[in-house]
């Protein structure tokens, strides 16, 4: 929850600091006269590095970077689909970091501002700026409470009485705010870098066109360096909230399946057949549903679009769009799990746990006659080709029945982040041959299989996207 807590907290301080950018204040006008820049010291002294990096970093670090995304909570609030879901993530995860964020807001411009003034007040001989650094504190101090007040009011009004109703307002007021705070920033010269602020505060001196040239190649040599850094740095700030989320549920499917680690149960399932039974009946729906929210913001970092968890021909991903898709993986050589799914399957058919004449029947009717020759071929000669054929026939009567039609919303969106994002394979490769075998363990299996199964396939997709790296 800690860390939970530390995500949303620099969201809202991005919201509330930008808010107050959006009032206009005459102080600092751009075009006010400056004293003549005076020369660069060949080292900024302490007292001028620290002065210069906390104003900057009170601006930038805690005002801009969590503005960004400080629409995030409150817009996830207002997609929820009642007001009973609102309250469960509210209580969950949202409500406390919004809490812990908004007595940080209040303590960034209040005291956290004001030691920078009493620094500035304390070492001004040595700070020595060639603007008056005291009057750029205080302009830059009251344009920040006053635009702030407003929205914090409106924070502590949703803090006291909760409501989804609030939630989409304040998700478009911080949208609203970002262009503002820009503006700002430019008005008090504080940009992505420190040396914009820098020159500001403490004067420019001319260079030749030599050093010029030098110093632009270091200076983008550096920022290729910072940016790519940032940014991994940040896209992992965006994925921590939805790994701490996952978390709770995966541990609930963890405690689901834990009592049959050691054994098969009484009608005979084998340890994962179980596990899977127990996860479709106790954990059900609900469950599943809980897991389908956490992937379309994840699926949205990836920049694809997301895929609705509709059955059947709504989804617009049938059986032999399944089948295609694992001939694509079959053919490129990136999974060799044929033999594994026909070896299951033919144990299935010999197991004494099953009425193996009802269950070839049920093949039989459910592929409309085409099954029976495929398994016939296949018994009579077992080569690749036709251990193939048969592989495939197996996954399409996994998925045949309303139930188990289910089970192809995780693979449709697989299916699409493939195709698009190259990058991803590695990540998907590391799971698309369990969907496959989920998907051929299904045949003949009752809803609650399905769910369950369909529950530890979006378990598994939306535990990869917590862990892979963006791009």
């Amino acid at each position: 929850m800690r860390k939970k807590i530390l995500f949303v907290t620099r969201l809202l301080m991005g919201v509330s600091f930008g808010s107050l950018l959006m009032s206009p204040i005459c102080a600092m006008d751009e075009q006010e006269k400056r004293p003549a820049a005076a020369a660069v010291p060949a080292k900024l002294n302490q007292e001028q590095d620290k002065f210069m990096r906390d104003v900057h970093a009170l601006v930038r670090l805690g005002i801009r970077l969590p503005l960004h995304d400080f629409v995030g909570p409150f817009q996830a609030l207002s997609n929820e689909p009642t007001e009973d879901a609102f309250k469960e993530w509210l209580d969950m995860c949202w409500g406390e970091q919004i809490n812990e964020g908004y007595t940080k807001i209040n303590k960034a411009v209040d005291s956290d501002f004001s030691e920078i003034q009493k620094y500035y007040k304390a070492n001004q001989a040595r700070i020595g700026a060639s603007i008056d650094g005291e009057a750029y504190l205080n302009s830059l101090k009251a344009k920040l409470q006053e635009t702030l007040s407003g929205f914090l009011t409106k924070v502590d009004d949703f803090l006291k009485v909760p409501s989804q109703a609030k939630t989409k307002n304040l998700a478009l007021e911080a949208e609203n705010l970002k262009a503002p705070l820009e503006a700002v920033m430019g008005q008090f010269h504080i940009s992505d870098h420190t040396k914009t602020l820098n020159a500001y505060l403490y004067g420019v001196k001319e260079m030749t066109a030599e050093e010029k040239a030098a110093q632009q190649f270091k200076a983008l040599q550096l920022e290729a360096a910072q940016k790519e850094a940032e940014r991994l740095k940040e896209l992992e700030r965006l994925l921590a909230p939805h790994r701490q989320a996952l978390a709770p549920l995966t541990a609930r499917i963890e405690a689901l399946v834990a009592p049959v680690a050691g054994g098969r149960d009484r009608d005979g399932y084998s340890v994962a057949n179980e596990g899977i039974m127990r996860v479709g009946n106790e954990g059900g729906l609900a469950l599943l549903e809980q897991l389908r929210r956490l992937l379309p913001p994840l699926v949205a970092l990836q920049k694809i679009a997301y895929i609705e968890p509709r059955e059947g021909a709504a989804l617009g991903f049938s059986k032999e769009h399944a089948v295609a898709f694992y001939k694509t993986l079959v053919l490129g050589n990136h999974i060799n799990i044929s033999g594994m799914i026909v070896e299951s399957f033919t144990e299935m058919m010999t197991s004494p746990a099953y009425d193996n004449a009802a269950l070839l029947r049920l093949c039989r009717d459910k592929s409309e006659g085409t099954f029976e020759g495929i398994y016939a071929r296949y018994m009579n000669s077992k080569t690749p080709q036709n251990q193939h054929d048969l592989a495939e026939a197996i996954l399409k009567l996994g998925v045949v029945d309303g139930h188990s039609t289910r089970l192809l919303h995780p693979l449709a969106l697989v299916k699409s982040l493939w195709d698009q994002n190259p990058d991803l394979r590695p990540a998907l490769l590391e799971f698309l041959p369990q969907y496959f075998t989920f998907m051929a363990d299904q045949v003949g299996k009752c809803a609650a299989g399905a769910t369950g199964r369909t529950i530890l396939m979006t378990r598994l997709l939306a535990e990869a996207l917590t862990k892979t790296p963006l791009k």
